[in-house]
């Protein structure tokens, strides 16, 4: 069968897109340009995403066969563009001031390696050509390759990878690139992000080539859809499994393996392996394996290999249960909710990212793996230039690769602990999970049976072990290698005297402030360490930074006591006793003579032995165990794992330290600092590629999602086609949506009336309620009569994250395009001055500002309607408001802090709720708690909040530790006795009301939601509003989109709409209700007002009662101001902020410009630290800002932004006094990532 299918070549049309403008042979399909139903995706497969930024490169890419969708065709393109005046021959469709195409051959065997070269050649003669009416030349090609690739033996390994440098990617990814092979092998979701396509294809097809003939003959299945799971396949032959007749391997035992080697699996292995001839039948390959069972079957049931994918491919992600797939747009890696692993490429240097906590203890490369890795370094290193040297080749590399998948494969079918150990048990047992592992194993392959088991580098520890671990854990930063190299250069002194000795580790320890080992291991803790729980280790957080930040003078516990490990340990090498992890001891336990290194090796084999175990002891942190002392304290082990949290806070402060030029905080995000005046960015190509839709929502809360269900709920109605894009900065929706909550569904009832059948997350009713004003020890209950704002009879308490969730996969259902971890960050505008869309920030920014390998320009969604669904203080939402002039009166604002315990279930009341004002804020405060009993999946839960209002006067008022404090009230803390806290978040709310609602409508768009301010403050909901208002909008839209004509829609009929709704009438009833407690009677004279003109008066009293200024201009002095003195929080009941933070998930990537920014860096010290004591340090309930000495005059105090912490609440946009901090949108994904909060 002939290997060589087609020449095509792919053009690109700025109307029409990608398509194929000529094919030889010519295809025969229905599509456009002949295309196969099967190769719909051929187009934009063989030009890379953003080709108008790039000259030229090479794309490798595969398709399913035409004749067999099961089968794979594999696809090599050639891009290059060029200018259309240099052109001698133009078609009609040439436009633009380049031309861009590319020449594409399809093969039915993979020839990646041997095409590239002669592609590259034919593609630049036929541009030289400078008329494409001229293929010739293409033609001619495929009959040469026709008469190269014929015959039987079609394709072999060299020709797959010619050209392709496996040398290359070793040295790139150091000792990740065998991590990247053993993750490969357990079939998990794998990302690799890098740029350029060829640079991308090159490193996926490397490392596919050092499986055994993996790369020319187990890719032959890799793009056929399968079921991609073992488990229906066991369930189906489970039931036919005699007791102990099962064939393949047994489970591993770990019942005994030593946790100085490795650490333990997190549960037992228990396995159940189909009968051989079950798992046989699934192996496409069965017959075409060699004696060993080369290629392995991974690339099959659905495990997809896509060497690259374009942006029309994204949802591949999501429907696709495994995969290996590449990508060179940045949206791909915004989906790391969807990923396992993502792999990336900067500086030329490999890093790999475990995004799957359950996989980072089987991704944990052991000592022997690394000593591997070490010598194949050094072999490359030591004789790459020399081209006729066997040892370091790419073939070499391979053949190295070979003989440690044997290995790895012999090991783990003896499941003996000794040499399974070496490999890694979590990793064995993870990979003994997968279809591969299983064909492999029962299948008869004769010289497998040869195999030896056992790790080829295993072997005694010694002190270079500890550089490479050392490297391995700290490879990546600046700092980290100039301690390797210091690291380095101690161990080279190892035979001199000890006294030399001791001094170097003294100096190195002094050079590297913060000790290599301590910082290993802490970082290791922090992946990995489950010795302590999770709450102990956090209580231990803030006493640990408190030592770290001492240690910059020289006095940090884990230092010391690296320190004295290391010298004990120089001792032990040279002869004496055993090395001593007790961090008490001064000299080390048993650290006895120094003698020779000689004498040393004379030892008999019995101490050896005791060493080797001392020593791997001593690698992992802790003491050999000794039967005759008593067993490590909780105590000692919190003291431990404090350590371990003070040497990882040192290192983020290093990292942090890249924001501050001449001791002072320095703003490096590109809406301050113009890219335009900095050389940095001059030859970047700053163009975006834009996508059109009729209607684009920002943001995926209950608003903006019920507005675009309805929306595609009236055009299926209408049989009218309406394209509607939801934009979420949260990795996934529902994941920055926090709230109380109770609700009211009669928004949910006209949305969506069978909500109930299709299990929304909406079941807890409220059954019992009650109101109360605390003082410090007691409590004034409030009768609940009917026309109480927080009356709650037939409401229902929800998470709403859940709600929001369920909402999201109502919207996808319906035909609405959802994306998360996409993060808007600009409004686009028409020339007449309408609304255009909006862009998505870009990516690849590093924390100075500069571009990094890996920068990605946003992606422009135009649209003929934009909605804007942001919630409270949306960040575009005030760019709109400014440029239009929407607001007339003020918003005003509160913050609300929120915690998700639980309880015990004997103190669970399901459906009870309570709201309480009072102590512990001051009489003029204003704010109040909400507590609400839900049962959620068996699980007895309280959620719990404090709302603080952001009018307050007090500098020092601190919300969070008001909200901690007011736990502890006798009436309250009785709720959580036995409890156990489960999620904390915060988020600033609209308390403005009716007359703080802005003009909702403006050119090309509208404002829903919570960004409008549409919360009921005196009933403390807004969701029923939000999805109501959202509804509305989308009502008027669709009336709009009916004139085809427009493409600028102003929903000018929702205003007049929405004031016919409830939702406008609950606020102007109540509109008076929040203002009247800004009287010097307080919150007494408040809940007076509310009972007399809203209860009784129904909220028609002929008057409106205005705010105060705004919540910013608030504040007074610090010098008229009484600082506050909180209680310390006890680690059970109340908590420090940091602990806190903890629970959110919050993550963003660390290296991108800071997303708090300051409109002048000055502000903070010269006015808000001075005037009004730094309260950006206190109002913010996530610790990103404080104040901290200056790193070039310690008496002066400067602001430290912390914005990897931010949980997006935008409390310090609205409470900065001078409104100089301005929040913007992080890198997509970034931020919270809340549970059902």
């Amino acid at each position: 069968m002939q290997p060589i299918l087609h020449v095509v070549v792919v053009g690109f049309h700025h109307k029409k897109g990608c398509q194929v403008e000529y094919s030889y042979p010519q295809l025969t399909g229905s599509g456009e340009g002949g295309l196969p139903d099967a190769w719909t995706n051929l187009p934009s497969l063989a030009m890379p995403d953003g080709a108008h930024n790039t000259e030229d490169d090479i794309i490798y890419f595969v398709l399913p066969a035409n004749d067999d969708s099961n089968s794979t065709v594999f696809g090599i393109s050639c891009y290059r563009q060029i200018a259309a005046d240099k052109l001698l021959s133009k078609s009609e469709d040439v436009t633009r001031s380049t031309v861009q195409k590319s020449v594409c051959v399809l093969s039915r065997v993979p020839l990646y390696g041997v095409l590239k070269a002669k592609l590259q050649l034919i593609t630049q003669a036929y541009f030289n050509e400078r008329d494409f009416a001229k293929v010739e030349v293409l033609s001619q090609m495929y009959d040469n390759l026709c008469d190269m690739f014929s015959g039987e033996d079609l394709v072999d390994g060299q020709a797959a990878s010619m050209d392709i440098s496996v040398q290359d990617f070793f040295l790139r990814f150091r000792h990740k690139a065998l991590l990247l092979f053993k993750l490969m092998l357990l079939e998990k979701k794998m990302l690799f992000y890098i740029s350029p396509a060829q640079f991308l294809g090159d490193t996926m097809v490397s490392l596919v080539s050092l499986y055994p003939k993996l790369l020319e003959e187990g890719l032959q299945f890799c793009t056929a859809k399968g079921s991609n799971s073992v488990e229906s396949e066991q369930k189906e032959v489970s039931s036919q499994k005699d007791d102990g007749k099962a064939s393949g391997p047994d489970p591993i035992s770990t019942e005994d393996l030593e946790i100085s080697v490795i650490d333990e699996p997190t549960d037992p292995l228990e396995l159940l392996i189909p009968k051989s001839g079950e798992i046989l039948k699934m192996d496409p390959f069965r017959d075409q394996k060699d004696n060993y069972g080369f290629p392995l079957s991974i690339f099959i049931e659905g495990n997809t290999f896509e060497p690259y994918l374009s942006i029309h491919s994204l949802d591949l992600i999501k429907s696709t249960k495994s995969f290996t797939i590449g990508a060179t747009n940045a949206l791909f890696s915004s989906k790391r909710d969807k990923l396992d692993i993502l792999v990336t490429m900067e500086n030329d240097v490999g890093q790999v990212e475990i995004l799957n906590p359950g996989l980072r203890k089987a991704a944990t490369l052991t000592t022997p793996d690394l000593r591997f890795c070490e010598q194949i370094l050094k072999n490359i290193e030591e004789n790459k230039k020399f081209s006729a040297i066997f040892e370091g080749s790419d073939e070499w590399i391979r053949f190295q690769l070979r003989s440690y998948l044997l290995s790895l494969a012999a090991s783990a079918r003896t499941g003996l602990q000794t040499v399974v150990a070496d490999f890694g048990v979590n990793f064995i047992a993870e990979w003994r999970k997968t279809l591969n592992f299983q064909i492999w194993m029962v299948g008869r392959h004769d010289d497998l049976v040869g195999a030896v088991p056992g790790h080829i580098c295993a072997g005694q520890y010694g002190i270079h072990d500890l550089y490479l671990r050392a490297e391995h854990t700290l490879s990546g930063s600046e700092g980290a290698r100039k301690a390797l190299t210091a690291l380095g250069a101690t161990g080279k002194n190892l035979g001199e005297t000890g006294a030399k000795m001791k001094s170097n580790f003294t100096n190195w320890l002094q050079r590297s402030s913060n000790g290599v080992l301590a910082a290993g291991e802490a970082v290791e803790a922090k992946e990995g360490d489950q010795n302590v729980d999770e709450d102990t280790r956090s209580n231990a957080s803030e006493s640990s930074l408190a030592r770290a930040n001492s240690s910059l003078n020289g006095e940090d516990s884990a230092t010391s006591s690296a320190s004295r490990r290391l010298a004990s340990l120089s001792a032990w090498i040279k002869g004496g006793g055993q090395p001593s992890s007790n961090a008490n001891s001064e000299n080390g336990a048993g650290a006895g003579t120094v003698t020779s290194p000689n004498e040393a090796q004379t030892a008999s084999g019995e101490d050896l032995t005791s060493k080797v175990q001392s020593l791997k002891s001593w690698f992992k942190g802790r003491p050999k165990p000794d039967p005759a002392k008593p067993e490590e304290s909780k105590s000692e082990k919190v003291s431990k794992s404090a350590m371990r949290v003070s040497a990882v806070r040192l290192i983020q402060k290093s990292l942090r330290l890249q924001n501050v030029v001449n001791g002072k905080w320095c703003t490096t995000h590109y809406t301050i600092k113009d890219r335009s005046k900095d050389p940095r960015w001059k030859d970047i190509d700053m163009h975006r590629e834009a996508d059109q839709y009729d209607v684009v929502i920002v943001g995926g809360g209950p608003s903006g999602l019920s507005a675009a269900i309805r929306l595609r709920q009236l055009a299926e109605k209408e049989g009218k086609e309406v394209r509607v894009a939801v934009v979420e900065k949260a990795p996934e929706i529902g994941a920055h949506t926090l709230s109380g909550a109770v609700i009211e569904t009669k928004a949910l009832d006209e949305l969506i009336p069978n909500w109930k059948e299709l299990d929304a997350p909406v079941r807890q009713q409220v059954k019992e309620e009650s109101i109360a004003v605390l003082t410090e020890t007691g409590r004034i209950p409030v009768p609940i009569v009917p026309g109480v704002p927080l009356a709650n009879h037939g409401n229902y308490i929800v998470r709403l994250g859940n709600v929001v969730r369920w909402l999201g996969e109502q919207a996808e259902a319906a035909g609405v395009e959802i994306w998360p971890s996409v993060a808007a960050s600009e409004v686009l505008f028409n020339e007449d001055g309408s609304v255009k869309g909006i862009a998505t920030n870009d990516v690849g920014i590093a924390k100075d500002g500069s571009p990094k390998d890996s920068f990605a320009r946003g992606m422009e969604l135009h649209a003929k309607c934009t909605i804007f669904a942001e919630g409270c203080r949306g960040h575009l939402t005030k760019q709109v408001l400014d440029k239009y002039k929407l607001r007339k009166s003020h918003m005003t604002y509160g913050i609300g802090l929120k915690e998700l315990w639980q309880i015990d279930p004997a103190k669970h009341r399901p459906g009870y709720i309570e709201h309480t004002m009072g102590w512990p804020l001051e009489r003029d405060q204003y704010g109040g708690s909400f507590l609400y009993h839900l049962e959620d999946e068996g699980l007895p839960l309280v959620s719990v909040g404090f709302v603080v209002a952001l009018d307050y006067k007090n500098p020092y008022m601190n919300p969070y530790k008001e909200f901690q404090r007011y736990k502890t009230h006798p009436s309250i803390r009785t709720h959580f006795e036995g409890g156990k806290r489960i999620g904390y978040g915060a988020r600033a709310l609209n308390e403005g009301g009716y007359q703080s609602v802005p003009k909702l409508v403006f050119p090309g768009g509208c404002l829903i939601g919570c960004t409008a301010g549409f919360m009921n403050v005196a009933k403390l909901k807004g969701t029923h509003n939000a999805m109501k208002s959202g509804i509305t909008a989308a009502e008027s839209i669709f009336e709009e989109l009916k004139d085809e004509s427009k493409t600028t829609i102003t929903p000018t009929k929702y205003p007049d709409a929405l004031e016919n709704t409830y939702v406008m009438k609950e606020l102007k009833a109540t509109r008076n209700v929040r203002p009247s407690f800004n009287s010097n009677l307080g919150w007494l004279g408040g809940m007076a007002y509310t009972g007399l003109f809203y209860v009784i008066g129904k909220g028609l009293e002929p008057w409106t009662l205005h705010h105060g200024k705004p919540d910013n201009e608030q504040l007074t002095k610090k010098k008229d101001a009484k600082p506050i003195e909180y209680p310390k929080p006890d680690g059970v009941l109340t908590f420090d902020l940091l602990t806190s933070v903890s629970l959110t998930g919050t993550n963003h990537e660390e290296n991108q410009p800071a997303h708090l920014t300051l409109k002048n860096d000055d502000v903070p010290e010269t006015v808000n630290l001075k005037d009004y004591d730094g309260p950006e340090s206190r109002f913010c309930p996530a610790g990103v800002y404080e104040f901290v000495p200056s790193e070039t005059d310690a008496s002066h105090m400067r602001l430290q932004i912390n914005a990897q912490n931010c949980i997006h609440c935008k409390t310090c946009d609205i409470k900065d006094p001078t409104q100089n901090i301005n929040w913007v949108t992080p890198e997509g994904s970034g931020g919270p990532k809340y549970q059902g909060m």
